[in-house]
């Protein structure tokens, strides 16, 4: 766990005023969000790398004992995605000027209607 100490100060201001001054608080990729950029990272990660579907991360997290709802997930992903939509567009143009481009094809089984039945 992180913690983040913002120091506080007591200053005397003008004709006897009390003054508190503090450091803000570090921002964070998401307004009012507790999740950090580490968690949002992973959570993308582990949905379009790894193949993880949300539900299963939920139950993931509850063993590890968070309790993080579903559409929660769902919610910063979506917000995560529209953060890095910056990064997708300068990495698309770079790629593509390129004079050779390489991709990985290689499928992922997935198994549906009867042939999951077998």
């Amino acid at each position: 766990m992180k913690v983040i100490i913002t120091p506080t100060y007591k200053l005397s201001g003008e004709e006897g005023q009390t003054v508190i001054v503090s450091e803000p608080a570090p921002s964070r990729p998401l307004p009012k969000c507790v999740a950090g950029p580490g968690l949002l990272a992973q959570i993308l990660v582990d949905k379009f790398c790894d193949h993880l579907p949300m539900a299963r991360q939920v139950r993931r997290f509850e063993r590890d004992g968070l309790s993080i709802p579903y559409n929660t997930l769902l919610d910063w992903s979506a917000k995560s995605i529209d953060l890095i939509s910056v990064v997708y567009d300068c990495l698309k143009k770079h790629i593509l000027s390129s004079p050779y481009i390489h991709v990985d094809e290689t499928g992922l089984k997935v198994l549906i209607g009867k042939e999951a039945a077998n």
